[in-house]
């Protein structure tokens, strides 16, 4: 299971990898170098296919414990306190705020992005 980011819905949406065997494609960098970058087939929970997509679109749906920054006005550190259904893309994830008193609350998961502090595995 993965969430794939719908740049046209500019949302999280809930799919599975539907090949396991990824597909390659060849990018080149600015400075000329060149990179094997998978790419994967997508089913969306919807049923729509998602063909090539790049690993800069998916993300392993974010578990309870897990580091994060969720959006406010500016991005401040929070972690997933629990999920906020069987399907938190479309109803949201419970957070608490590291820097602040206020308690959890639902947040979509639009709002979110995984956070990689010094010290956590």
């Amino acid at each position: 299971k993965v969430e794939y980011f719908s740049s046209g819905g500019s949302m999280w949406v809930s799919g599975s990898v539907e090949d396991a065997k990824p597909l390659a494609r060849m990018l080149k960098s600015s400075d000329g170098r060149s990179a094997m970058v998978p790419n994967y087939h997508l089913r969306l929970a919807s049923g729509q296919m998602r063909y090539d997509v790049g690993l800069d679109e998916i993300r392993l749906p974010l578990q309870p414990g897990e580091a994060v920054e969720v959006l406010d006005g500016t991005w401040k550190p929070a972690r997933i306190h629990r999920l906020g259904s069987a399907d938190p893309t479309k109803h949201g994830y419970i957070v608490e705020v590291e820097d602040g008193d206020a308690p959890a609350s639902r947040v979509s998961a639009r709002q979110l992005r995984c956070r990689f502090p010094a010290g956590d595995e």
